[in-house]
């Protein structure tokens, strides 16, 4: 079995793990009243949004010393999906106030997030995959202005609109989160592009992104079959995996700069 393999089964063994778990010992939060669930998701979507954004500085600091395109797009692409998922802090804590149902409002948060890191990333590799010789300055400056663009429209719809015909959660369904099938399919789509451009551009940071993805669909799987509620045991799950899958960018990331740093030192 070889280093990627390996790493590959070890990666979805790890996302099939709390399938084996007793559910009391994950959904203790939706069980325990005297926890603070605003508190709870705050402290899950603040560790994302430190993770994402630590990635999207990362990557422009590779970007600007390698002039790697793959870094330069994923960039703004962690930087949006940070400001998505800092919206569902202020409204977790009303600080913004939304006069919707709460619990679907939050709902829609992830949604929102989930949605933008799937395409973003999606186009991030399918555009280096395919057209990385037309890549430039200005079309990598067009690439991230939609970024910021589509994560305006996407904040904009979900203050000053009434959200009661945009049901998040529908528990009578096998499927409970049916609106989730969308980031997944881009997941999946990413999944398999990211696969081919690792073949054709072997790299620590085109690695481990596909290492990211797959536990980000693991992530979807749980949230949008199981989940009936904010922070139940599949929630909670969805929550953990999709901090853990941001690690495997800075670990990419790092290597492919230490690699570049020693072969300049070299020369």
């Amino acid at each position: 079995m070889n280093k990627d393999l390996a790493w590959t089964v070890l990666v979805v063994v790890f996302c099939l793990i709390p399938l084996v778990i007793n559910n009391e010992a994950i959904s203790f939060i939706d069980n325990n009243e005297s926890l603070n669930l605003g508190f709870i998701q705050t402290l899950l979507e603040g560790s994302a949004v430190s993770l994402a954004l630590f990635i999207s500085m990362l990557s422009f600091i590779y970007y600007s010393a390698t002039k790697n395109f793959i870094a330069a797009i994923i960039s703004p692409s962690f930087l949006c999906v940070a400001i998505l998922d800092m919206m569902n802090i202020f409204f977790t804590n009303h600080l913004i106030v939304h006069h919707g149902d709460h619990t679907n409002l939050i709902a829609s948060t992830w949604f929102n997030s989930r949605l933008l890191s799937s395409l973003t990333l999606a186009v991030a590799i399918v555009s280096n995959l395919y057209y990385s010789k037309k890549l430039n300055t200005k079309l990598l400056n067009i690439i991230s202005l939609s970024f910021f663009t589509l994560t305006g429209i996407i904040i904009y719809s979900t203050i000053f609109f009434d959200l009661k015909f945009f049901q998040m959660m529908h528990t009578e369904f096998f499927i409970s989160r049916p609106y989730e099938l969308i980031p997944l399919v881009f997941y999946i789509t990413a999944l398999v592009f990211s696969i081919l451009l690792h073949k054709k551009e072997p790299s620590s940071l085109t690695f481990y992104l596909y290492l990211m993805i797959i536990i980000n669909i693991g992530s979807e799987l749980y949230i949008c079959i199981g989940s009936s509620s904010l922070l139940d045991h599949h929630s909670s799950i969805a929550h953990i995996l999709k901090i853990v899958a941001l690690l495997f960018p800075v670990i990419g990331l790092s290597q492919d700069y230490i690699v570049t740093f020693k072969r300049e030192s070299k020369v």
